[in-house]
């Protein structure tokens, strides 16, 4: 049980950071333009990966 606490402690902190970064980047990524979305999604995409 110890080690599914740990995990569960584990997997708490990173939703706080993704719900953290989410909170920042929605207002930049709405004020992108289309071009601008298009290479955000680009960027993105693989650093939200490395936090999984």
């Amino acid at each position: 049980m110890q080690h599914v606490e740990l995990r569960e402690s584990a997997l708490a902190s990173r939703l706080e950071s993704v719900r953290k970064l989410k909170g920042v980047l929605v207002p930049l990524y709405q004020s992108l333009e289309g071009a601008q979305k298009t290479m955000a999604d680009k960027l993105l995409v693989p650093m939200m990966m490395g936090l999984m």
